[in-house]
């Protein structure tokens, strides 16, 4: 039996906006430096406190791969978007950006209360990759099979 995308194998709208949403995103983190490593990091150091397992520590070290790429890793994410591989897309966003609108919370929140609240912070080029590419992973959506 056959599948057929519901728009005959195109790419719809939505999908076309997030990935390109996720290039500009992935283009800002390049340029900022920024990688999902430090989120990451703190995720694995809370998980191996309770999970002493070789097999988590192997599949974290995976995913320290794809997170220090950061940008790169989100337009690869975009690319698979465009492909229709929509959920491996995403996946690959998530890491690359680090965890997304959470850890860009958490690292304001550090920096507003070591350094106190500033406009440069907030419109720098990290900040809001973050923030494109977690509209990036809202707005993509996997195409429906008949």
């Amino acid at each position: 039996m056959r599948r057929y995308y519901h728009n005959q194998g195109g790419i719809d709208r939505r999908n076309k906006l997030a990935s390109f949403l996720a290039i500009v995103s992935g283009a800002m983190l390049i340029a900022s430096g920024t990688t999902g490593v430090s989120s990451w990091q703190r995720i694995h150091d809370a998980t191996i406190a309770v999970i002493n397992i070789p097999l988590v520590e192997r599949l974290f070290f995976l995913v320290f791969i794809l997170a220090s790429l950061g940008g790169l890793t989100v337009i690869w994410g975009a690319i698979l978007i465009r492909k229709n591989f929509v959920r491996t897309g995403k996946l690959l966003i998530w890491l690359g950006s680090g965890i997304g609108l959470v850890s860009l919370l958490v690292d304001l929140f550090t920096t507003v209360s070591n350094d106190g609240l500033s406009l440069a912070i907030l419109f720098s080029l990290a900040p809001l990759g973050v923030l494109l590419s977690f509209v990036a992973q809202i707005i993509a959506k996997p195409t429906r099979y008949y």
